[in-house]
């Protein structure tokens, strides 16, 4: 069992009601509780770590041809104020040498059929990157808040590469201890790894050490910008600590194996 606990300040919240933000069902591909525009969002059989076996791709928006270029789901039991987190994981593939503009994931609303868009995050790198953003919805009088995904848009000749997503999750801010700070985000994704992530910060570098403070034999793994994979098979059951250096400093969280 991996029990993690933050070393920094926690903001605690409920469920949101997502639905299938891992698309599939039974371990089969599923759009349910999802709606887009444009073309149809693409199965992919390669989930991101700990969402399943299947993702979704989308293709960005083009002057030339649909947009805007919307995968979303509505947030039916939010309200005007709410502050709300949304995290998932993002990839953006290059083949063939094209571009890709990046998978973004953000907060919007929509309205007789028009989607408003808020604050997005982005994910750039090729493999698995978690994202994470916190914003307040900010709907009116017949809105509905949204969870939006999306490839960008673009106005020229080519045709970019369509960025991946999975693991959807929202949760709605009940309260915070303290201030919002940065953290480690863990999971555990098989028996022997720990994945850890610092959301929307870049991560240099990781370690792993025992309470007396010795640095251990834990392999890392670089898993994009944001995120390592880390390989705790050779250690024995007890607590530790995880030290990983961000943009925003060195953050710390612990966790018992």
């Amino acid at each position: 069992m991996i029990l993690a606990v933050g070393l920094f300040a926690f903001t605690y919240g409920l469920s949101a009601q997502l639905i299938n933000g891992s698309f599939e069902t039974d371990g089969s591909p599923s759009l349910s509780g999802w709606e887009w525009t444009c073309d149809d969002p693409q199965f992919v059989e390669e989930g991101a770590p700990g969402s399943g076996a299947w993702s979704v791709s989308k293709m960005p928006g083009h002057a030339k041809g649909c947009f805007p270029n919307h995968l979303y789901q509505r947030l039916s039991n939010v309200e005007d104020g709410d502050i709300i987190t949304i995290t998932g994981w993002g990839r953006c593939p290059t083949e063939f040498d094209n571009i890709c503009l990046g998978a973004r994931m953000g907060l919007g609303s929509i309205n007789t059929g028009a989607v408003f868009l808020e604050e997005f995050t982005t994910a750039s790198d090729p493999l698995w990157t978690f994202m994470s953003i916190t914003d307040t919805v900010q709907i009116g009088t017949g809105d509905t808040a949204l969870v939006v995904l999306n490839a960008g848009f673009i106005g020229g000749p080519i045709s970019p590469t369509s960025p991946g997503f999975d693991g959807i999750e929202v949760s709605i801010s009940t309260g915070v201890d303290v201030s919002p700070a940065p953290t480690l985000h863990l999971l555990r994704t098989d028996a022997n790894t720990l994945m850890v992530s610092t959301g929307a910060l870049r991560m240099s570098g990781i370690a792993c050490y025992d309470l007396a403070g010795q640095v251990l034999a834990a392999p890392a793994l670089r898993l994009g910008t944001n995120a390592y994979s880390i390989g705790i098979q050779s250690l024995s059951s007890g607590v530790y600590l995880l030290r990983a250096t961000t943009e925003a400093g060195v953050l710390t969280t612990r966790f018992v194996k």
